[in-house]
């Protein structure tokens, strides 16, 4: 453990400075950083003199993200937050308005019931008393006669004897047969439903991040025609990289067009073409080249490529490849003497050995693959992009998600490229019959076909391959061999660009064009 040196504590200056542990520190503490690498303080003061303007342009590169981040999160806090909030307000209280109209109502309507059921019960009742208050004039008026005296019986003329005989005849024994009344009463269980139902009325909650770089959300956008394609002049804090043998790593500042050289030395080895065209989740960038990795990471102050071997890597026709962000590489291709298979390897950086880790049926040079918010891994395979597999790294469970996308032209001479975007559960489909520029959402089932004109946007051909790369956020850059300008589609607009560089003079397989955040 490193102790901390200070002018105050060892009454020395600060003279050497040590790499490994970035600090300051004097004579005294030189024991404790000897086998670290050390310089002088002063040459490595002037070394970062050296390095002023680089830095300079890296931190006011870094004031920009930063100033429309913090401009991105206050729209988006506005947008999702704020006025989410009123909206639910709102809802909330015209739901129990609502609750309150129909609970008054039903209120109203079962005491009408209740009341009506009284009014028949009352009736009935009243009748059953009348009927009883008759037996028992009855019954007092014989009981009075019989009651009476035999001589006063026989010498009072009054007497209905004719009545008297036929009342004693007639009088039934017993009682009246019970009156049937109707009694409503709340049904406790329904009761118990309905609180119940009103206490299931609650908040969901879900998270909403806020944006981690800037979308292609903003409305100001020039130059708009009928084509739905514009020119655009946005700024994007996505970074567009390319990597050439003749240039090394280049930077595309999307915001004045400049192309700076971030690492002018060449990568050994046959490059892999067209695999390496991607989107990558972190700041790593990934080049395959015949027998190695290389990589590169481009937050480092002096970024310097690292490169390990691979002892199968030989005997693979890789086609496709993408990078978790933790340290692995996935990646799918042919086997030699395996051509109906295509594998799927992971890949560990640093590490030498590839592990098969599953496989699907089918070969296809269009394969392309993405890392889904879920944790899954999904790849479009198929020269018509045919199906949808998606596996899981930690479970090696593969599956396919779909087997055919409509509105794909199944012929076989069209040539499709695609790419799945996470965040909108869709596959965007470029063909070059007519051409077609497809939509599908594989939660819903929908396909929209959707517009782009050939006369401005290039497409590709048989014999000019292409790709679509997916940014991680809200737009798809269009690929084409041999163009010297991008394709560039915002899915919350439905509108193209056209993105101009000398970056793209002219696009080639033997390039790798890459996307970081």
């Amino acid at each position: 453990m490193s102790v901390i040196c200070t002018p105050e504590k060892h009454l020395k200056p600060l003279e050497i400075f040590c790499r490994d542990c970035k600090v300051y520190f004097c004579l005294k503490c030189l024991a404790i950083h000897k086998s670290h690498e050390t310089v002088d303080a002063e040459d490595y003061f002037d070394e970062v003199l050296q390095q002023s303007e680089k830095l300079k342009e890296q931190f006011e590169e870094q004031l920009i993200l930063k100033t429309e981040e913090k401009k991105v999160k206050e729209e988006h806090f506005q947008n999702e937050i704020t006025i989410q909030y009123e909206k639910q307000v709102e809802l909330v209280d015209k739901l129990f308005r609502e609750l309150h109209d129909q609970l008054h109502l039903k209120q109203v309507d079962i005491k009408r019931e209740l009341k009506s059921h009284l009014e028949e019960n009352s009736e009935k009742h009243t009748m059953e008393i009348s009927g009883l208050d008759n037996d028992i004039t009855q019954l007092t008026d014989i009981i009075n006669t019989l009651s009476t005296d035999q001589k006063e019986k026989s010498e009072n003329q009054n007497i209905d004897k004719v009545k008297l005989i036929d009342q004693i005849t007639n009088h039934k024994n017993g009682t009246r047969k019970p009156t049937e009344y109707k009694i409503s009463t709340l049904n406790e269980t329904l009761v118990n439903t309905a609180l119940d139902s009103v206490t299931l009325i609650e908040l969901q909650e879900k998270i909403i991040r806020s944006p981690s770089q800037h979308s292609n959300n903003n409305n100001n956008n020039t130059n708009n025609n009928n084509n739905n394609t514009i020119v655009d002049n946005r700024i994007d804090l996505f970074k567009f990289y390319k990597y050439s043998n003749e240039k090394g790593l280049e930077l595309h500042n999307l915001k004045s067009g400049e192309v700076r050289i971030i690492n002018p030395n060449r990568i050994n080895g046959s490059l892999l073409p067209f695999c390496s065209w991607q989107s990558n989740s972190n700041q790593t960038i990934y080049v395959l080249t015949d027998d190695r990795v290389h990589y590169l990471n481009t937050s480092d102050v002096n970024p310097q490529w690292q490169s390990f071997g691979v002892f199968q890597w030989k005997n693979h026709n890789i086609n496709s490849m993408i990078g978790d962000g933790k340290g692995n590489l996935f990646l799918i291709g042919v086997r030699e003497g395996t051509p109906t298979l295509s594998n799927i390897y992971k890949l560990v950086i640093g590490q030498q050995d590839m592990k098969k880790i599953g496989f699907i049926y089918g070969f296809s040079t269009k394969q392309t693959m993405t890392l889904g918010n879920d944790g899954w891994v999904y790849i479009i395979s198929g020269m018509r992009v045919s199906y949808l597999h998606r596996f899981h790294p930690e479970t090696n469970e593969i599956e396919i998600v779909i087997s055919s996308i409509p509105q794909v032209p199944s012929s076989l001479f069209n040539i499709s490229h695609a790419c799945f975007t996470p965040k909108y559960s869709s596959i965007f489909v470029i063909s070059t019959r007519d051409p077609t520029f497809v939509c599908y959402n594989i939660s819903t089932k929908q396909c929209s076909i959707l517009t782009i004109d050939k006369n401005i946007v290039p497409i590709h051909d048989r014999s000019n391959i292409g790709k679509l790369i997916y940014d991680n956020n809200d737009t798809i850059y269009y690929l084409v061999n041999n163009q010297k300008s991008v394709g560039k589609y915002s899915i919350d607009t439905q509108k193209w660009s056209i993105l101009e560089s000398p970056l793209f003079e002219p696009i080639n397989d033997q390039h790798y064009y890459l996307l970081t955040k």
